[in-house]
């Protein structure tokens, strides 16, 4: 085989204090009650295969056409080798199926090779078989089966499993809840360079959570994983700057790192650094700006940014004055849990006309259906 492939590592982090603001005020009024929040994976294993060739269409242009006959032509000497009993080929096939590159997506053909070359030791195989038994995104045989299959490639020094055995045990999954053998897997990681150990141990150090607390320690490690690229570091580190929490208090080197997290998607930080922008903290204020980025953390699932859409809405700050969008989204944030905006969603009826109300629920009837959401008695 040729170059070996890539492996991503599924990293869980819990009681990370990122504020969510639900229905605050930009003029600056905001809630200060912040509860610990669990950071979204950074997801399940993708891999690269040994050429790095993506599907093209037969019919595009000659470079891309000859790209996917390089594909096909890869695909048929992976499942030859994989077939043959090679582990990395069955490795490779079974990352393509993950990705869905060539061949249609199918996580439980992924995992059957996985799994073929995960008995023959095959480190990276193991740890994402474990990483599809964890998320269950495919059913795992036994309770235990996860576990079993992180162990065996932690110990033969795969950094991605020695994280994600140390995330099992932060978290109790799958074994006893013990923070220290979680720090031990961490720190065993993060010797080999880990970014991804580096901002675990950063929340551990920050939280006090199996270590003496240690927010100069925290920060160190979170500035290595962020500059390398790890976006919830990046979150959590703009965080630390806006709330000043364990650092000065710092708007601007707060708006600098969500920003860094928000372009790459990261709801909780398109909320905050909307926040910012509406209260003009640390960069000019921007309502337009902010509305934007609440709408982008919004459309995500964030009830944050669903209500503080609605607070824009509802004062005609960087979108049109309108109630029944304002309604709208108090109603949707709501429905994400956000008791906040359902009380400001009543308060909101109470000012608005029948007519406004009736157009505010059909505007939430349309938005579920172009988005395809269960129907709920939030605002109706």
């Amino acid at each position: 085989m040729g170059a070996r492939s890539l492996v991503s590592v599924l990293v869980l982090f819990a009681g990370i204090a990122i504020a969510q603001p639900a229905s605050q005020d930009p003029e600056g009024n905001s809630d200060t009650n912040r509860g610990p929040i669990e950071l979204p994976p950074s997801g399940i294993p993708k891999s690269i295969s040994a050429n790095g060739s993506k599907s093209t269409p037969a019919n595009s242009n000659s470079g891309d056409a000859q790209a996917s006959i390089s594909l096909v032509r890869t695909l048929a000497e992976l499942r030859r080798d994989a077939e043959n009993g090679d582990p990395e080929a069955q490795y490779n096939l079974g990352s393509m199926y993950s990705d869905g590159r060539g061949v249609p997506t199918d996580l439980v053909v992924a995992a059957n090779w996985y799994k073929r070359a995960a008995e023959q030791g095959f480190a990276p195989a193991q740890n994402n078989l474990a990483v599809l038994y964890q998320t269950g995104v495919v059913p795992s045989p036994s309770p235990g089966e996860a576990l079993k299959w992180l162990n065996a490639a932690a110990q033969q020094g795969n950094a991605d499993a020695e994280v994600n055995l140390g995330s099992a045990y932060y978290y109790g999954r799958g074994s006893k809840h013990d923070e220290v053998a979680a720090r031990r897997w961490f720190e065993r990681a993060l010797a080999r360079g880990s970014l991804a150990a580096s901002c675990a141990l950063g929340v551990m150090y920050a939280t006090g959570r199996g270590v003496e607390q240690d927010f100069a320690r925290a920060e160190q490690l979170m500035h290595q994983a962020a500059r390398g690229g790890v976006v919830m570091a990046q979150a959590y580190l703009g965080e630390m700057y806006r709330l000043g929490q364990g650092v000065p208090q710092d708007f601007a080197l707060a708006a600098q790192w969500l920003s860094r997290a928000a372009d790459h998607g990261d709801a909780i930080s398109q909320n905050n650094l909307g926040f910012l922008y509406a209260t003009g903290n640390g960069i000019p204020r921007d309502y337009l700006k902010a509305a934007d980025l609440f709408r982008k953390a919004a459309l995500q699932g964030n009830a944050g940014g669903a209500s503080n859409l609605g607070w824009l809405y509802q004062q005609g700050w960087g979108v049109s004055l309108d109630y029944a969008e304002a309604y709208k989204w108090y109603a949707l944030a709501a429905e994400l849990g956000d008791a906040a905006s359902r009380r400001a969603m009543e308060s909101l009826a109470r000012i608005m006309t029948r007519k406004q109300v009736d157009e505010g629920k059909k505007l939430i009837t349309a938005w579920k259906e172009e988005h395809r959401v269960p129907k709920s008695a939030a605002g109706e």
